[in-house]
């Protein structure tokens, strides 16, 4: 390979990170065949992880180098511990209450793709350091629905749970992850 042709890693990591975002809105777009092959590689691993961490990791830093505190690293923190924690609740009530058969793996990754609008954080960033509004809240909104949307469809399709017990299952698993981030909420604060 000439050194033309070689590929820096920056390079090649934004590339990945271009493919997976298509990816992860395709699996928003409720495509199956993209969500199967995200959630069956193993490579997808690390951009569902990247995605599930990174976006509150660079507000934190920004907060402490703009801001020069980090009074608000619970207002950033507790919304990624929330979708993680999430993750694993709706994981364990399908298996343990309600006799699913879906990997935990696989789920994470799922999430951790449409988490992947996260990446809006950055212009977040952006508006506010230039004074303009900031679109943090509504970004986790939209993330927020379009979790229970995927979610839905994959406790069906993965975990075998009929529709009833989906709900069910979200409605345990999402009440029980309020009240722990409430009650990490008020510790924190």
């Amino acid at each position: 390979m000439t050194a033309k042709n070689k590929k820096t890693f920056m390079e090649i990591f934004v590339s990945e990170l271009v493919n997976s975002m298509k990816k992860a809105y395709e699996i928003v777009k409720l495509n199956k065949k993209v969500t199967e092959e995200v959630i069956n590689s193993e490579e997808s691993t690390k951009f569902a992880w990247i995605y599930l961490t990174a976006p509150a990791l660079v507000y934190i830093l920004y907060e402490c180098l703009y801001y020069k505190t980090i009074s608000m690293v619970s207002v950033f923190l507790l919304p990624a511990l929330s979708i993680i924690l999430s993750i694993y609740t709706i994981h364990y009530i399908s298996i343990k209450f309600f006799r699913g058969k879906g990997d935990l793996c696989k789920y994470t990754r799922l999430i951790g793709y449409i988490n992947s609008i996260q990446v809006l954080v950055f212009l977040n960033i952006l508006l506010e350091s230039i004074g303009l509004a900031n679109i943090f809240n509504l970004v986790y909104l939209v993330i927020s629905v379009l979790m229970l949307i995927v979610t839905y469809n994959y406790l069906g399709d993965a975990y075998k749970i009929n529709q009833q017990n989906r709900i069910a299952v979200m409605v345990m698993g999402y009440a029980l992850v309020g009240v722990l981030m409430a009650i990490l909420q008020n510790i924190m604060v």
